[in-house]
């Protein structure tokens, strides 16, 4: 279950890290979005 959960997690930054690259990033507020919708993401996850 754990190691599951580490590769979904794992699975989700490289999700983000390639939504990162296409979208070109630079705004500081959508960076700060989407970390916090990465913490909710993870929160949901171990929860």
């Amino acid at each position: 279950m754990k190691q599951n959960r580490e590769s979904i997690i794992r699975e989700n930054l490289h999700f983000r890290d390639n939504l990162h690259f296409l979208l070109d990033i630079d705004d500081p507020r959508t960076h700060y979005a989407l970390r916090v919708v990465q913490m909710i993401a993870t929160i949901i996850i171990f929860f």
